[in-house]
């Protein structure tokens, strides 16, 4: 007896499902900014809040399925507490946070933002996710930090998680540093100099860093 060939029907359903499954896994990060939230910095957070939906969706569009978090930091050796808020998938959320995010005095340099970098760490990151560290400051660290930590210690413990690290600083060694070693990269930040166009590179050279990170390219 002739057997009948039987095909499958090929539904919507099952088309889009078969596509689906081709599909490369989406690229993760999980990036977290701390940022100094002393006066002289006022201008820079407030560029941040103008920037950071077009930041979101630069990375959204390599292809990248990201989460963003939040720590704003002065001087701990005057009191001043670090404002902690976990990675998000929301970016409309992440930038209320930047709208309500304390300011605090810090008085003269240098800053605690070693101490942050390092609590940035403890965020908790997808395990499948590149980490990823943003530094925003326009002053030297305490170095070394409220726990003993210098920067040569929190850039080996950024470099041991393989994070990256971006540094939006001054022309300082140790920010250099951190950022050459983690290959990340360094943006000058100056006082007198818009900074809404360095959040615009900074955005394309994360995407581009992160893709080649997480497909082995780098």
């Amino acid at each position: 007896m002739a057997h009948r060939s039987q095909r499958l029907s090929m539904t919507p359903e099952i088309t889009a499902a078969l596509e689906a499954s081709r599909r490369p896994p989406p690229l993760k990060a999980d990036v977290i900014f701390a940022i100094d939230t002393t006066g002289s910095m006022s201008d820079k957070i407030e560029g941040l809040l103008k920037t950071c939906l077009a930041f979101a969706h630069e990375l959204a569009s390599s292809g990248i399925d990201y989460r963003l978090g939040l720590i704003g930091f002065g001087d701990l050796l005057i009191s001043e507490k670090m404002s902690i808020y976990p990675p998000t998938a929301q970016a409309e959320e992440f930038q209320s946070w930047i709208k309500t995010l304390p300011r605090t005095g810090g008085g003269d340099e240098p800053e605690s933002s070693l101490d942050a970098v390092r609590e940035a760490l403890r965020m908790e990151f997808r395990p499948d996710a590149q980490k990823v560290v943003v530094l925003i400051t326009d002053a030297s660290p305490h170095d070394p930090d409220t726990k003993g930590y210098s920067a040569k210690k929190v850039t080996g413990l950024l470099c041991e998680v393989k994070a990256l690290a971006f540094c939006i600083a001054p022309e300082l060694e140790c920010w250099q540093e951190m950022a050459q070693r983690t290959a990340g990269e360094w943006f000058e930040i100056k006082s007198d100099a818009n900074f809404i166009p360095i959040i615009g590179r900074l955005a394309k050279t994360v995407s581009k860093t992160v893709t080649l990170r997480l497909t082995g390219q780098l």
